[in-house]
């Protein structure tokens, strides 16, 4: 590599070593992780070479804010029907027995029946495509909760939601793991889990102010407009995945992104597979 030049993805693609008389190729990325100065212990990509951290930063900057989005996002729509349910969703749908474990349980339901389907299509439609698509199907879903009027049809759209949300784990996770290698995943991966905890935080607070401030406005109670409110925050994100999620590397029929130069394009396998 010429000094100075910033490493490209081809350039962090899988890099193997022999150990002794064996068979067995180790990618690079596999080895330990690099001594790292007080400002790298907080985020690593200050401690990266040179040539590599304007790479991980745009990284950063694009594909693990996308993530920790989409993550909050997740777990703000799976967290509004208890929200909801205690601000008036009770009386208004008459939910006073059973009902309420009964939507839960459509959406766990969704939520196991979706796993690994969701893996399956993972191996022929990208990330880049198939995440904003479960976003943009339990958004959908979600924005139809508020005009729900009666429990039997709150089951049918919480085991979408399930079924839509199933998805988004694994693939956030592979294409992460596209980009990153091993010792740069940690912190990385606990920003998401972060995200996560913030969605189920912040649905109770949405719900209270929605509650305060807008219950009774256009006729609509407020326990309805808390799943308008987090539709509206979905749906964009979801349209922002579509625009900026990059191609997985080695994965067929993907064009690189337009903030990734065409140097940077994933055209070979990265240092996670073998």
């Amino acid at each position: 590599m010429v000094k100075g030049k910033t490493e490209t993805l081809t350039e962090r693609a899988e890099t193997v070593l022999y150990e002794g008389d064996t068979d067995l190729a180790i990618p690079a990325a596999y080895q330990a992780a690099p001594k790292l100065t007080w400002k790298g212990r907080i985020w690593d990509t200050f401690d990266a070479p040179a040539n590599e951290r304007k790479l991980l930063f745009k990284l950063d900057a694009v594909l693990l804010v996308f993530g920790c989005l989409g993550w909050f996002i997740k777990n703000l729509d799976q967290e509004n029907l208890a929200t909801a349910f205690v601000s008036g969703m009770k009386e208004d749908l008459d939910m006073y027995q059973n009902q309420y474990t009964t939507a839960t349980t459509m959406w766990t339901v969704g939520y196991c029946i979706g796993q690994i389907p969701s893996n399956i299509i993972l191996l022929y439609v990208s990330p880049r495509y198939w995440i904003p698509a479960l976003e943009i199907v339990w958004g959908l879903c979600t924005l139809l909760t508020y005009r729900v009027s009666n429990y039997r049809s709150l089951y049918a759209l919480r085991f979408f939601v399930g079924l839509a949300e199933a998805g988004m784990y694994p693939a956030l996770h592979w294409i992460l793991g596209s980009y990153y290698k091993p010792h740069e995943l940690s912190k990385r991966a606990a920003l998401l889990g972060t995200s996560a905890g913030l969605g189920t935080l912040f649905s109770s607070i949405l719900q209270a102010a929605a509650y305060t401030n807008l219950d009774g406005v256009h006729g609509i109670a407020g326990w309805r407009w808390l799943f308008i409110i987090d539709a509206v925050i979905t749906l964009p994100i979801a349209v922002m995945g579509l625009v900026f999620l990059p191609a997985v590397p080695g994965h067929s029929g993907n064009k690189p992104s337009f903030w990734l130069s065409q140097e940077a394009s994933p055209s070979t396998t990265f240092n996670l597979m073998f």
